[in-house]
């Protein structure tokens, strides 16, 4: 591997040598940086050195999948992703292929044995007609079938085909009733949306007709009184400063008590006070209330918003951070779900054309209305024996200058694509991170800073 892995070098230095004639471009991709480039190359380098094996697309397709799988390859670049995308399909097109081959082969030997029983059928009839006259029909006696012993292989036949058709009804039911919950997942979030935005459009009502909406949190609701937080948030944490622990909210000189909550939040908080706030951007499925506990960080990844259990889960905002808002960093975490649910299209911002779609992040506290200008998209692992990756859950609290440059410029770093905006010691930041499955225990975060 250590040969093979100079050889590699040495060419990516001849063939960037040779970049002013070149450019940033291999086939119909073009690559905006040298890092970039040189990833596509070492892709490239990797696709050729596959042995080609078989005689048609398929199983072409097949043999470099198998060399792909034994020889644990991975691709850095779109160039790779595109290679793996059509050696899916050439496998994809083969397995039909060969489905449909054995469907009509079966249907002719199935043809041919039913002429056969015909053709004989008919040579039986003719040969009777030219016999003597027939007999009068005797009623024949019904030969009785001996039962054959049941052998030990029959018996071990008749359990597998059992055992197979059990584990497939099994299956059958698990996937059933998983896209049940995912369909009852789906209503559950449309029915709080639909809440939110009721909310919010009687409070717009009510603040044209003159009144203002609010009731208090404990006792019954009363006209005109105002719902503000619980008793969770921090007793001495507002106003005392930063004392070095890392479950403390950063100090802003603001009494979190007095805050009155948003109108169209107060409906979900009286039904469920562990509500944080609401995430959400602009033109993608990701719209979703935030949930929080001071001490768990999973419950809500694997419950709904009524606290049963549920595959999904909602997003949940970091047991370390402020529910109400305060401080420089705000760490969102929710599931990579296939279906596309919750952060299931989060991992879309590995392309920079999406993020050029969707560059915007709108995150709700209880109290307020925020935006965030994406800042960088980067991947990384939580493996505890990866040493060099960035442990972005660690920058929770950026108090001062030296920590929050630390972050933004790692940050800026690692980012996938080139993002113009960065952020300055003072600003607020948020990160929504996912699971990604590029790595064992991947994740993929999203940077934002406050507008």
């Amino acid at each position: 591997m250590r040969a093979a892995d100079h050889l590699i070098r040495g060419f990516l230095e001849r063939l960037w040598d040779r970049r002013p004639e070149l450019g940033y471009r291999i086939g119909k991709h073009e690559f905006h940086t040298q890092e970039e480039y040189k990833a596509a190359l070492r892709d490239q380098l990797r696709i050729q050195s596959l042995k080609k094996e078989g005689s048609t697309p398929g199983e072409i397709a097949s043999s470099y999948k198998r060399q792909i799988r034994e020889q644990n390859i991975f691709f850095e670049t779109v160039l790779g992703k595109e290679f793996m995308a059509d050696l899916n399909r050439q496998s994809f097109q083969q397995n039909v292929k060969i489905g449909k081959e054995r469907v009509e082969k079966a249907r002719m030997e199935k043809a041919g044995r039913e002429e056969t029983k015909q053709a004989e059928t008919g040579k039986k009839a003719k040969t009777r007609k030219k016999t003597k006259p027939e007999k009068p029909r005797r009623e024949k006696k019904k030969k009785v079938r001996e039962k054959k012993p049941l052998t030990m292989g029959v018996l071990i036949k008749r359990v597998s085909m059992g055992l197979f058709g059990a584990l497939l009804l099994a299956g059958g039911l698990y996937i059933g009733i998983g896209m049940l919950r995912d369909y009852i997942s789906v209503k559950d979030v449309e029915r709080l949306q639909a809440m939110v935005k009721e909310a919010a459009r009687a409070a717009i009502e009510n603040t044209f007709a003159g009144h203002e909406s609010a009731v208090e949190e404990e006792g019954v609701p009363g006209a005109g009184e105002e719902l503000i937080a619980s008793g969770d948030l921090p007793e001495t944490g507002m106003g005392s400063g930063a004392t070095g622990n890392s479950n403390e909210v950063t100090d802003l000189g603001m009494n979190a008590r007095s805050r009155k909550i948003l109108p169209q939040y107060q409906g979900l908080y009286r039904l469920n006070p562990d509500l944080a706030g609401w995430l959400s951007i602009e033109g993608t499925p990701i719209d979703y209330p935030v949930m929080y506990l001071p001490d768990d960080n999973d419950y809500y990844l694997k419950h709904n918003f009524d606290k049963t259990e549920d595959r999904n889960g909602l997003l949940v905002l970091d047991k370390r951070c402020d529910p109400g808002g305060f401080g420089n960093q705000i760490l969102i975490h929710g599931h990579n779900m296939k279906s596309g649910f919750m952060f299931g299209t989060l991992s879309k911002y590995e392309e920079e054309s999406y993020y050029e779609k969707h560059p915007v992040i709108r995150y709700d506290t209880l109290y307020d209305s925020r935006e965030y200008d994406i800042i960088s998209v980067f991947r990384t692992t939580v493996s505890a024996e990866d040493t060099e990756n960035f442990r972005y859950y660690e920058y929770i609290r950026l108090d001062d200058r030296e920590t929050f440059e630390e972050f933004v410029k790692s940050a800026k770093e690692a980012s996938m694509y080139e993002i113009s905006g960065t952020a300055s010691y003072g600003d607020q930041l948020i990160m929504l991170s996912t699971c990604d499955y590029w790595k064992d225990q991947g994740r993929l975060v999203v940077v934002g800073r406050k507008r």
